[in-house]
């Protein structure tokens, strides 16, 4: 993994969402193979050039970068409300400890991403896609609830990178799990702080 890898698999995320996105806020008809579990395929499919001409990846950065000033023009199609910092702060903080090559922070802050604009979606009135996030905010309602779902998400995310930085020695492994916790909160993370980026409040 270099950095590259992690720029052109953000930069392949982005350019996808912004279609989905698009959707979400209905600037765009509805279209059923932008859903998940078709909309990874996607992002797979953009990405999947990394992996077979990894050589190439700088290259494919400057098309990633390309693609995505496109995208945004074409599928986000107004202007942003000031949540748009929410991403773009992520995003600089993300590149930061990328290339500090401090890769077990980035999965903090891409869950951080993921857990702040969850929250603030909820206050707007959407609802949480996750079973366990949704019962608490039932039982103890939502500015409660959403507290103690951001503490225990928090709490096991902080197990998890200490378990790994403690137990696992292979640096190959240690980084492939840290990407993989990265992407599971960035890929929920940028789509809900682009929602709510673009959603008329």
């Amino acid at each position: 993994l270099d950095e590259y890898f992690f720029y052109n698999l953000m930069l392949s995320t982005y350019i996808i969402l912004t279609i989905r996105v698009c959707i979400d806020v209905m600037l765009c008809e509805r279209n059923i193979f932008f859903y998940t579990p078709v909309l990874q395929f996607w992002i797979l499919l953009l990405f999947l050039p990394n992996l077979l001409f990894f050589e190439k990846r700088r290259h494919l950065f400057y098309l990633y970068i390309f693609l995505s000033i496109v995208f945004t023009f074409i599928f986000l199609k107004k202007i942003p409300n000031l949540f748009i910092l929410l991403p773009a702060l992520t995003v600089i903080a993300i590149v930061y400890f990328i290339k500090k090559k401090k890769y077990h922070i980035i999965p903090v802050i891409s869950q951080a991403l993921d857990g702040i604009a969850g929250t603030i979606g909820i206050f707007y009135g959407f609802s949480p896609e996750h079973v366990v996030h949704r019962t608490i905010l039932s039982t103890f309602g939502t500015l409660e609830g959403s507290i103690i779902f951001l503490i225990i998400k928090f709490a096991i995310l902080l197990v998890f990178v200490y378990l790994i930085r403690k137990y696992i020695d292979d640096e190959d492994l240690r980084n492939t799990l840290y990407l993989a916790v990265f992407y599971l909160g960035y890929l929920t993370g940028l789509r809900n702080s682009l929602i709510i980026s673009y959603y008329e409040i």
